[in-house]
């Protein structure tokens, strides 16, 4: 069989094995599935994520005062420790 040169087709097979071999032999497998994860670790990524990228705008774009970029964070950070306060509580049946 004539392949052209940079011909893709064989990459995308090479892809399709590799996909799927590791996806069904995962699924085959017996034994404890995977844990999802809960609603508050996935609250602590989102505003971790938040957290920065609004600190390093404040820092890097703005002409706020050294007191007020720390009081913005402040409060964003006590705002996210109440969300992900009350979304592990409610988790856990408190």
């Amino acid at each position: 069989m004539y392949q052209a040169q940079g011909d893709i087709l064989p990459f995308v097979h090479l892809l399709y094995y590799i996909f799927n071999t590791s996806c069904t032999d995962k699924l085959k497998r017996k034994g404890t599935p995977m844990r999802r994860l809960q609603a508050w670790q996935v609250l602590c990524v989102i505003f971790a994520a938040f957290w920065l990228i609004f600190a390093v705008v404040l820092i890097a774009f703005s002409q706020f005062p050294f007191y007020v970029i720390s009081i913005a964070l402040t409060t964003i950070f006590a705002l996210s420790v109440l969300i992900i306060a009350l979304a592990w509580a409610y988790t856990h049946d408190y």
